[in-house]
């Protein structure tokens, strides 16, 4: 398919979602973590990893048939997958064609999994929940019809310009910062409502109370050995290990106001939903225009 002519300018958009990944890609956070990953695993392998975990959590689900803290867990790790394997791409040059597709597909899976989870355990309600689900599905249909009719017209007619919508479109219907803050405020407010779901959280934030200080100690011990010894690695451990006290600290904080804030974030990924629409749709009249 022909790339994008150059002359072309790129929409405020693109421009955003380029330097969003480039922040995303070079914040401290993402730099330590990558540090500790070892450069023999591939991103395409935590992608995997993330539709396993989906699995395991429906395994787990099928066997307690409620939500539990270890439910949470589960899938918080998966949503860290899904942070985490698009800057492991971009920064160590490893990006594929299988990842490339495979990424949106893991993530969607996620995030149905999540919403069928909380209607069927009744955290949710069907409406805005099968709405999710109808508005993403909605979405990926719609892309995918209009890049195969874009394209079974260049190929009938041979007309450069069909190609060109193509490959313009194309370039469009990628994941964008709206598409990327969506799909966050989704993920942040369904596992929100799992916490405030959770049968045995109380449990759970036990231990998180009697967990982070020690953490936060180990953190700093492992940091300062780290910067005396001028050992990196050392010093991404403990920032990793202080990070995830912090982690608890700020969820033993929000726990009382979990149902309320999981549900604002669900309402704000509808309406970043519409903007996406939106954008889409003036990115595909550009892309004929300009053809």
């Amino acid at each position: 398919m022909a790339r994008v002519p150059s002359e072309l300018k790129k929409t405020l958009i693109e421009m955003l979602t380029e330097e969003e990944k480039k922040k995303r890609d070079n914040w401290w956070l993402t730099k330590w973590i990558l540090a500790i990953i070892p450069f023999w695993l591939k991103p395409n392998v935590l992608t995997f990893l993330r539709v396993f975990l989906v699995i395991v959590s429906y395994k787990l689900w099928q066997t307690q048939n409620e939500i539990s803290s270890l439910q949470l867990l589960i899938l918080g790790f998966a949503a860290i997958t899904d942070w985490i394997d698009g800057s492991m791409a971009r920064t160590r040059n490893q990006i594929t064609a299988l990842g490339t597709i495979l990424d949106p597909v893991a993530d969607d899976l996620l995030g149905f999994w999540i919403i069928l989870l909380l209607v069927y355990s009744n955290a949710l309600s069907p409406l805005p929940g099968f709405g999710l689900i109808f508005c993403e599905l909605a979405l990926a249909t719609g892309a995918g019809v209009w890049l195969l009719v874009e394209l079974i017209k260049s190929r009938k007619s041979g007309a450069a310009s069909r190609v060109r919508v193509s490959a313009i479109v194309l370039d469009n219907v990628k994941v964008n910062i709206i598409g990327r803050y969506r799909f966050g405020f989704m993920l942040g407010g369904l596992g929100l409502l799992i916490l405030a779901f959770a049968r045995d959280r109380a449990t759970l934030f036990f231990y998180f109370g009697h967990l982070y200080p020690p953490l936060i100690l180990i953190g700093i011990a492992l940091l300062v050995l780290g910067f005396i010894d001028n050992k990196g690695r050392l010093i991404n451990i403990g920032k990793f290990v202080t990070s995830i006290a912090i982690i608890m600290t700020i969820l033993s904080v929000i726990e009382p106001f979990a149902l309320i804030a999981g549900r604002l974030l669900v309402y704000l990924s509808f309406a970043a939903f519409a903007l996406e629409i939106v954008g889409y749709l003036k990115n595909i009249h550009d892309a004929q225009k300009a053809a």
